[in-house]
């Protein structure tokens, strides 16, 4: 039977997002802040902070407290994951405004050749430990190799806003180095992506749709491609219009930002690209006014918005229950197959350091 049940917003609920809030945001940046200190980037720390107050921890040797600051609410989780992902959709237009992407794609065989590395060798390389494992592991031991392809798969997916503000900590976001790291990442989610849909398929049902996947890999690339060249002509045009009317600034360049920015990623989540839909937001980056400095138009607002205030809230994807063993697994597997492929591939004008 549907779920008729009704779910209505009340003050409790505005209360305990405040203190969620208040908790999430001060502990991650002071957890990032003390990171700070040592040369390093500040994720890590409100990665930490997530898995603390999460059942990770904090559920598991406090699971009263941690029930009380993060009960098991639908319409709390739902007010929380909001919050949480507009600040990474914020990140990323932050990230998309920041970045040259002409420069990125002068590079493009080597952020390809990276891309494929990194998504074909962890799935060699899990597929070799699967197909040794006891028969007891699976619960349909003929489909061994099926499982393995779909955990191998599942494990090239990256992290493009984590990776953007790890270099934007490191101050590499700007780079030859970071254009190239931003490059292959999205080649790797693009890809990753229509993989992963594949091996879904063949986990549901014995006949694999190859229309849908073909759709979203050719309608990514499409919009990718408009975006580019159309989006980047008309916000020129719309911003040269805005300065000739002399009408407020920064509020009204701020807002049209922001709004280009819910547009395209409203335009890819609608194409369903699920789970990298927020990269339009990368796409729908602008050049910067002509004759005008950097930090004098929406950018600095965005960027003093994210790194106050709404990047914090990234720590709240590590609240739910997570596998130390798999966390462990992942980082083993991104950290090896990216070493292979810096090694394995000659990068033009990018040195390697041991």
């Amino acid at each position: 039977m549907p779920d008729t049940a009704m779910y209505f917003l009340e003050e409790h609920h505005i209360l305990m997002l405040l203190i969620q809030l208040l908790v999430l945001m001060g502990c991650a940046r002071g957890a990032g802040e003390l990171l700070r200190r040592f040369n390093q980037p500040s994720l890590p720390g409100e990665i930490l902070v997530g898995l603390i107050l999460g059942p990770t921890l904090l559920g598991r040797f406090f699971p009263e407290i941690q029930q009380a600051l993060f009960p098991d609410d639908r319409i709390q989780w739902a007010m929380l994951d909001t919050v949480a992902w507009l600040g990474v959709l914020f990140l990323l237009l932050d990230t998309g405004l920041a970045v040259d992407f002409s420069i990125a794609w002068r590079r493009r065989g080597s952020a390809l050749m990276i891309a494929l590395s990194d998504i074909f060798i962890p799935i060699l390389v899990v597929f070799a430990v699967f197909i040794w494992m006891p028969d007891r592991y699976f619960t349909n031991p003929e489909q061994r190799g099926l499982v393995a392809l779909f955990i191998g798969t599942v494990l090239t997916i990256s992290e493009l806003p984590a990776t953007a503000r790890v270099l934007n900590d490191l101050r590499l976001l700007k780079s030859d180095m970071g254009y190239l790291i931003l490059s292959a990442l999205t080649a790797n989610d693009l890809i990753g992506w229509v993989l992963f849909t594949i091996m879904l398929g063949l986990f549901t049902s014995a006949v694999v749709a190859i229309g849908p996947i073909a759709l979203v890999f050719s309608g990514t690339i499409a919009f990718a491609a408009l975006a580019l060249t159309f989006g980047r002509r008309f916000s020129i045009a719309l911003f040269e219009h805005l300065k000739k009317k002399e009408v407020p600034e920064p509020a009204t360049s701020l807002t049209i930002t922001i709004l280009l920015g819910l547009l395209f990623g409203s335009l890819t989540q609608r194409m369903g690209i699920s789970g990298s839909s927020s990269r339009a937001l990368w796409w729908a980056r602008q050049r910067r006014y002509p004759n005008r400095p950097a930090e004098s138009f929406p950018s600095w607002s965005i960027r003093s918005l994210c790194r106050s205030s709404l990047r914090p809230l990234d720590s709240r994807s590590t609240l739910s229950a997570i596998s130390i063993r798999w966390l462990s697994l992942s980082f083993a597997r991104r950290a090896s197959a990216g070493g292979m492929s810096a090694r394995g591939w000659a990068l033009p004008g990018v040195p390697y350091r041991a």
